[in-house]
């Protein structure tokens, strides 16, 4: 299990770290993306120790057998978590070409993994305990996220940023 998790920790940081250092570089200071590849990196590391930490929580619920290696189900949930700190530099940075049109689809398309991990648990019977906490971890992470960078660039109103983070 902990080679699963590094490898899987380490090749979403990795598809990160290139997307941010390749497209977005022309667009963006230096040091905005020195900064976001520092932050991703701790970021990834905090969260490998957070799973190293419950790896144990890592079994069938159905089976009670603990997993070899993290699901699918468990992958596409680690995606929508690994993916925060990437939405995070892309929201904070709207001036960057085309924004306006990859946003919201790059948005939609991690709301939708969201369905797609627990109709694949289900069906193929890979319900975890983990893949539970998980789950509720990156829907609330996510929408906190968004909220945040929206409060701070006023496209939300107080009241309505605090219904939110109150909820």
């Amino acid at each position: 299990m902990e080679k699963s998790i590094l490898r899987t920790i380490l090749l979403y940081a990795v598809i990160q770290l290139f997307c941010i250092s390749f497209f977005v570089t022309r667009s963006v200071s230096v040091q905005s993306v020195l900064m976001y590849d520092g932050l991703c990196a701790v970021f990834h590391v905090i969260l490998y120790f957070f799973l190293m930490h419950f790896k144990t929580d890592f079994y069938n619920l159905s089976t009670d057998q603990p997993l070899s290696k993290i699901n699918t189900a468990n992958r596409i949930t680690l995606l929508r978590i690994s993916s925060l700190p990437f939405i995070a530099f892309l929201l904070g940075h709207n001036e960057i070409a085309g924004m306006k049109t990859i946003l919201p689809i790059l948005l939609a398309l991690i709301f939708l993994t969201d369905s797609f991990d627990g109709q694949i648990a289900r069906r193929r019977k890979q319900i975890t305990r983990m893949g539970a906490m998980l789950d509720s971890i990156s829907d609330y992470s996510l929408i906190m996220l968004v909220s945040i960078v929206y409060f701070i660039n006023d496209v939300v109103p107080k009241w309505f940023f605090f219904l939110i983070v109150i909820r």
